[in-house]
């Protein structure tokens, strides 16, 4: 995997990564509207929600085609006030599975490092939680078995939402690439 670039294209802060080796494809990560959630939001796993405190991004493959979509905001904390959080990562289903979840997560997280944040995220995924690890990018704070809320009781069917879920917190340690 290529090395991650940050540079601005028509005023614009922005991140490349390419993807191989057969064939390599370059995809590139930048800030994009709220409006682009209603491409994604059916695929996340929660709810259609997106906070209004969100700074959202996109992952755009060579031909400018929205590929994943990645929130962030605020993590209220008693102590610590320079938290950000990810509170929505998706990638398209024919996207998912070739670790464009971890890298795009990753140039966000580094671009949060860079402008003095701690970054976290919270997940359910049991792979996705793997390759976290596996990036060495990535520190598991927690992993616990919890019930659903009432919320998500309500939002989701029965049926999938009765049972424990496994949930894994990491905070990003690791650092900025140029």
């Amino acid at each position: 995997m290529a090395r991650t670039g940050f540079h601005f294209l028509h005023g614009r802060l922005q991140a490349k990564f390419s993807i191989g080796p057969h064939p390599k494809t370059d995809f590139f990560v930048r800030k994009c509207g709220r409006e682009e959630w209603a491409k994604f939001s059916r695929y996340h796993y929660l709810n259609n929600d997106l906070a209004s405190a969100c700074k959202c991004y996109g992952l755009y493959d060579e031909q400018n085609k929205i590929v994943g979509f990645c929130a962030v905001m605020p993590f209220p904390h008693p102590k610590v006030h320079n938290i950000r959080r990810c509170s929505r990562l998706v990638i398209l289903p024919d996207y998912q599975g070739i670790g464009l979840g971890v890298k795009f997560l990753t140039v966000v997280a580094e671009l949060y490092k860079k402008e003095g944040y701690d970054f976290r995220i919270v997940t359910t995924l049991k792979n996705f939680s793997k390759s976290l690890v596996k990036s060495g990018k990535f520190l598991l704070k927690d992993c616990s078995i919890k019930k659903p809320n009432l919320q998500t009781i309500l939002n989701k069917r029965i049926s999938r939402v009765c049972r424990k879920v496994k949930t894994c917190s990491f905070k990003f340690v690791g650092g900025v690439h140029g």
